[in-house]
């Protein structure tokens, strides 16, 4: 069994953010729709069960406080998957996996990285991750923190690609 590097954040976190972060962990599904909708301002897609909604909304939120991907790296990762369910094109990750041919299993872990903090994409894409950082390695259930992404995976925070939002959990 590997053991993976853990790093300490490279910059602090906020505060308010990690805390929306805890709650979304445990928060029922029927406000986990609510707060979706005040972030997104539009209704979740059906196809999103409670993790997808949960990875989501934190995701928009983390990316609001710490920043995202360069627009022409967003472009390139714009996951068809993800784009799919949430336009309706599937009703659900069961059928977008029968379509695909793959077992559930394997959608919904792919599904899952399309929500890895900008720093770790990034890193990957450039192919600055650190030498151990194989798919395999990636916990299947990865924490919704950005900050624990870059902690359990072992990638530096490239500060360059932060943007400071004034308000990190307000909605858009």
């Amino acid at each position: 069994m590997m053991v993976m590097q853990e790093t300490a954040p490279a910059q602090p976190t906020e505060p308010a953010v990690e805390d929306e972060l805890v709650r979304l962990a445990t928060m029922p599904i029927p406000q986990l729709r609510i707060r979706y909708w005040e972030v997104f301002r539009t209704d979740p897609p059906k196809a999103f069960g409670p993790d997808l909604l949960r990875r989501s909304i934190a995701h928009q939120i983390q990316e609001k406080a710490y920043g995202g991907l360069s627009r022409p790296v967003q472009r390139l990762l714009d996951h068809s998957w993800m784009r799919c369910l949430h336009d309706g094109v599937y009703e659900s990750v069961e059928l977008l996996a029968e379509a695909s041919r793959l077992h559930p299993k394997v959608v919904r872990q792919a599904l899952r990285l399309a929500f890895l903090s900008p720093e770790v994409t990034s890193a990957i894409l450039e192919g600055k991750q650190p030498a151990g950082l194989t798919l395999a390695r990636v916990p299947k259930l990865l924490p919704l923190s950005w900050m624990e992404h870059r902690r359990l995976l072992g990638c530096a925070l490239n500060t360059d690609a932060i943007k400071r939002a004034k308000s990190p959990l307000a909605a858009p």
